[in-house]
């Protein structure tokens, strides 16, 4: 049986949305208790959880895809979507490593030459710069 987002069950659903959301409300909680900083909008509520969401399905049909046992795929899904945004920049880390490997290898091509990279670096700043000069 060829495995597609259409062959599973409403419920099956359910179970990684509700883990995603559970776990992700767990590592929001954790993320609040540690800001020093009160104001915490719900716009950030949401971004968060809707990226646990998001990881857990990943995860979901990543474990699927490896033929992991249930019990551990449950593991996997709780252990990502906690993290939330922080899971989901891996697997987008990961995700460029692997086509930029296919890029080499069949096209000849470096996928920076056809995608954006995601450089987090803030670049140095030259000598004599301070923080107010930088626009």
């Amino acid at each position: 049986m060829e495995l597609n987002p259409t062959s599973y069950d409403l419920i099956t659903y359910l179970w990684v949305i509700g883990l995603s959301i559970w776990s992700g409300i767990i590592g929001l909680s954790l993320k609040l208790r540690q800001q020093k900083d009160s104001r915490y909008k719900i716009f950030d509520t949401i971004t968060d959880l809707s990226a646990s969401i998001l990881v857990g399905i990943l995860t979901f049909y990543t474990c699927e895809s490896l033929t992991i046992p249930k019990l551990q795929t449950m593991v996997l899904i709780i252990l990502a979507s906690h993290t939330g945004p922080k899971t989901l920049f891996l697997y987008r880390q990961c995700f460029e490593r692997n086509l930029n490997f296919l890029f080499r290898k069949f096209l000849g091509l470096r996928a920076e030459d056809c995608i954006e990279p995601i450089d987090e670096e803030i670049p140095p700043q030259s000598e004599g710069e301070d923080d107010a000069t930088i626009k």
